[in-house]
């Protein structure tokens, strides 16, 4: 319960801000080693038991797969449709991307795209005049995808695709990047490892003052009140309360495969104004940079109870960071992108006890 009247802070928030930082800097240390399918540049990938399966091999029966999907592995059918068709749908994301590339320019340059998946940020390299891109993706299946965009666009001779991890990745002196692409942020904008692969790139892939798209980011958190979020149950009768005893409020949730939609909450309400709790320079942070803990002195904005911390993100480009990209809740409201903004990012949400 916090009161609108002045005092020296929410330490609740500090609290959670803490947990947050906390959060996000585990993430950037995390060696994406999940992803590291070899540690050479050989296409002989282990297949894992799934990832040999294909799709109308799962279905009810075989009659029920699309002519177009069988044949197609299952990791392949999961993967798109879980992190990359809600993401092509969102207009906004990409139109940043288009406008950052742009604004750059990439005209002539070499382009490195970190975490390629469908190929879109390689294309559009490609088509605004780019004289070479290498597209790098973890997974083998995507890394064909990338191939098979490249193709259907009619830029394959100029994006070239290499399946693993960049970390193994090697490159002549006189082919490394002008300009880093990757949007591989999550929930969380350092959740998916970015920084750590973002680092090494700079160092071993790229020439001397590299530009890198987005060139910055930050994470955010806010105190938000909402008697729907901190209901357990709508039933009175069977009493449920109980249940509310195993709520998990050590961490950040997310749904699967994005976060939460705040916009979806009926109640919502700040309860106080957004802080930045992290903030990177993509084109000089390192990994010691993001602090494990910090404290932060809000006002807040109300009286009431505080229900949960609500997590989102900013990523810029321009010189005066004036092309923006954002998963706040108020700016993919009433959004005719804003469904899929959510759907594949949304925001993070940790109740509070």
């Amino acid at each position: 319960c916090v009161s609108h009247a002045p005092h020296p802070g929410c330490k609740l928030l500090a609290q959670r801000a803490l947990l947050t930082a906390e959060h996000c800097r585990r993430r950037a240390m995390e060696e994406p080693a999940a992803k590291r399918l070899r540690t050479d540049l050989s296409s002989d990938f282990e297949e894992s038991e799934e990832s040999a399966l294909e799709f109308q091999d799962t279905l009810p029966k075989p009659a029920l797969c699309p002519l177009r999907l069988r044949g197609r592995s299952l990791e392949l059918v999961q993967k798109v449709n879980d992190d990359y068709l809600a993401m092509l749908n969102d207009h906004d994301r990409n139109q940043f991307f288009w406008d950052a590339m742009e604004s750059l320019p990439v005209e002539g340059r070499r382009v490195l795209d970190l975490g390629a998946g469908t190929g879109l940020l390689s294309l559009m390299a490609a088509k605004l005049g780019a004289s070479s891109v290498l597209a790098v993706d973890a997974s083998e299946d995507m890394a064909e995808v990338v191939r098979w965009s490249a193709a259907h666009n009619g830029v394959e001779d100029c994006v070239n695709v290499v399946a693993g991890h960049s970390t193994s990745l090697f490159v002549a002196e006189e082919e490394k990047a002008d300009v880093i692409v990757s949007e591989t942020f999550g929930v969380m904008l350092l959740q998916e490892g970015c920084l750590a692969s973002l680092a090494h790139a700079r160092d071993h892939l790229a020439k001397p003052g590299v530009a890198i798209v987005p060139s910055g980011g930050a994470q955010y958190v806010m105190l938000m009140a909402s008697p729907a979020l901190r209901a357990v149950s709508s039933t009175q009768d069977p009493d449920l309360a109980h249940i509310g005893r195993l709520r998990e409020t050590g961490r950040v949730s997310f749904s699967v495969p994005g976060g939460f939609c705040i916009n979806s909450l009926p109640d919502a309400v700040a309860m106080s104004e957004r802080t930045c709790v992290l903030e990177v320079d993509f084109h000089t942070a390192k990994i010691a940079d993001v602090r494990g803990e910090c404290d932060f002195t809000v006002l807040a904005l109300h009286d009431g109870y505080v229900d949960a911390v609500v997590a989102s993100w900013e990523a810029w480009a321009g010189k005066e960071r004036q092309i923006r990209l954002t998963t706040h809740a108020e700016d993919t409201k009433d959004k005719p992108w804003g469904f899929a903004r959510d759907a594949h990012w949304g925001q993070g949400v940790q109740v509070i006890e």
